[in-house]
C-alpha cells in the first residue's frame, strides 16, 4: 500500500504531510498508523517540534474519520482503542510542540486532531465542521470534554449540534486558530517548513522546545475536566 503521509525531519523539526487526495486525506486506520509510527520515531530521535499539514494546498485539509470505518449505531462512537483516539493521545503526549497549518476545510475527527495541537495556523480557505450529527451518530464524550476545555461553551454547542462549517475568520475569533494569515504567507510557511525546518513556528520558540514534562503538564492543565455548571443541552450531548 502506498504511503499516505510524507515524513521529513530537518534540524530537529519534523513534518507530517497528509498525502491522500483521493480520499480527501481521511484519517483511516492506515494513515493513522503512519502518523503514530512517525510520532514515535520523532520522539526517539529527539525531534523538538512537529508540523502537521498537507503536501500541497487542497480544498479539503482532511475529511476526518474514514466513513467506511465508522462504528455501527449503538456502539461507542470513538472507543478508547480506536486508532484516531490513540493518535489524539499521542499528539497530547508528545514531548515537543505540535503545530497544524491548515489550508482548506477540516471535517469531523480532523477537527479533533487540529484542536489537540498546541498551535493552529490557517489561511482564509480554512473552515471547521464536526459532522457526526449529520450521520446520526453521537459525539464521543472525550472529544466534547477537550472541546470544552479549549473553546467557549456556545461554540462547542454550535459545532456539535449543527455540524455547520465555521469559516476561518470566525474560527480565529472564537479561538480555534492562533493565527489567521494570507494564503501566500501560509504557503511560504509550508514551503519553509519543508525546506528549513519550520523556523518561524518551531525552531525559534522556546515554549515549543521546552522539556517534555513541561509540555505535557501544560496540556494537562488545558484539558482537565468539564466546567461544573453545564447547561442542560451540554449534559444531553454527553449523555
Amino acid at each position: 500500500m502506498a504511503a499516505t503521509v510524507r515524513v521529513t525531519v530537518d534540524d530537529k523539526v519534523g513534518t507530517l504531510a497528509l498525502d491522500n487526495v483521493a480520499k480527501r486525506n481521511a484519517l483511516g486506520a492506515g494513515t493513522v498508523a503512519e502518523l503514530l509510527q512517525s510520532l514515535s520515531e520523532f520522539e526517539r530521535r529527539g525531534v523538538r517540534a512537529v508540523v502537521i499539514r498537507t503536501t500541497s494546498p487542497v480544498d479539503v485539509w482532511s475529511a476526518g474519520h474514514d466513513i467506511d470505518e465508522l462504528p455501527v449505531r449503538g456502539v461507542d462512537p470513538l472507543p478508547f482503542a480506536d486508532p484516531l483516539e490513540e493518535l489524539l493521545r499521542a499528539v497530547r503526549g508528545y514531548p515537543g510542540g505540535v503545530i497544524a497549518t491548515v489550508h482548506g476545510s477540516v471535517w469531523g475527527g480532523a477537527c479533533d486532531l487540529v484542536l489537540n495541537c498546541d498551535l493552529v495556523v490557517a489561511d482564509g480557505t480554512a473552515a471547521f465542521a464536526v459532522t457526526p450529527a449529520r450521520l446520526g451518530l453521537p459525539y464521543s464524550a472525550s472529544g466534547i470534554q477537550y472541546f470544552l476545555a479549549r473553546l467557549p461553551l456556545n461554540v462547542v454547542n454550535e459545532l456539535i449540534m449543527t455540524a455547520d462549517l465555521i469559516p476561518a475568520e470566525r474560527a480565529y475569533e472564537v479561538g480555534i486558530l492562533n493565527q489567521l494569515v494570507a494564503a501566500e504567507a501560509l504557503e511560504e510557511l509550508r514551503l519553509r517548513a519543508g525546506a528549513h525546518g519550520a523556523e518561524p513556528i518551531g525552531r525559534g520558540d522556546p515554549r515549543l522546545q521546552a522539556p517534555g514534562d513541561h509540555v505535557r503538564a501544560r496540556r494537562r492543565a488545558v484539558g482537565t475536566g468539564l466546567p461544573v455548571d453545564q447547561p442542560a443541552a451540554t449534559r444531553r450531548l454527553l449523555g
